[in-house]
């Protein structure tokens, strides 16, 4: 488990831990979100968006993202996400 600040250190956590989940933001100091998933060779792990902005739902889907959650998080929709992302583990 990690947690990163920016698009350059999550792409060195993606890359060092492996995950089968990530929840990524949209907007971060520097690169986005998007831009972080450009730069990785592969995607191997469900994706979960949590973010404050509803604009870029449909470019989020392109990357197959499993859920699209906005902020201020509801925690009932993060733990359906969660739930469902875990179902796709095993």
């Amino acid at each position: 488990m990690g947690e990163a600040s920016s698009a350059r250190q999550g792409i060195e956590l993606i890359n060092l831990l492996d995950p089968e989940l990530v929840f990524l933001d949209i907007e971060m100091p520097g690169n986005s979100g998007f831009d972080l998933l450009s730069e990785l060779r592969e995607i191997k792990f469900e994706l979960i968006f949590v973010t404050a902005y509803n604009n870029y739902a449909l470019r989020a889907f392109r990357f197959n993202a499993l859920d699209y959650i906005l902020k201020p998080i509801d925690i009932e929709e993060l733990l359906i996400s969660v739930d469902r992302a875990t179902k796709t583990f095993g």
